[in-house]
């Protein structure tokens, strides 16, 4: 899937639009997201906020899901089930979000064609900063609901 059909599709969740996050990666099974480096999205220390980061990386874990299931996006329908977050270095700078499935697809698939409600999907995000230190990390739940 190209980068710009995941951009769209990331962009077309308004809020995603407002923070102006950008897609600047996009393969099977991997994503990348940026975050943008403007005032409106720092904190008290002049860093991207805890709050845009989460954001950022939700978006990335996303991406992976929508890149690696879009094929099946009229049969089921992503939703987050659950994140959680571990901020460990101030960062500054410029954000970027790199998401990676923590499974296959293949998993997945078999999960799904086994449960009557859907299957879940686990990502890793790693956020690294304008230097490239990673100072956070991510690990999403995604889960798959079966339409109708």
């Amino acid at each position: 899937m190209s980068v710009q059909a995941v951009q769209q599709a990331i962009a077309g969740v308004p809020f995603n639009a407002f923070l102006g996050l950008e897609v600047i990666e996009a393969e099977p099974g991997r994503a990348a997201v940026k975050l943008p480096d403007v005032p409106s999205l720092k904190n008290h220390v002049g860093g991207p906020h805890a709050a845009a980061m989460y954001a950022a990386a939700e978006a990335a874990s996303g991406a992976v899901v929508f890149s690696v299931f879009a094929d099946r996006l009229g049969e089921v329908l992503p939703l987050l089930a659950g994140a959680s977050v571990d901020y460990r270095k101030l960062a500054m700078g410029a954000a970027v979000a790199r998401a990676e499935l923590a499974t296959t697809r293949e998993a997945v698939l078999d999960a799904l064609a086994t449960s009557p409600k859907g299957a879940e999907v686990p990502v890793r995000v790693v956020i690294e900063d304008g230097a490239g230190r990673a100072v956070a990390e991510m690990s999403a739940r995604w889960f798959l609901r079966k339409n109708g």
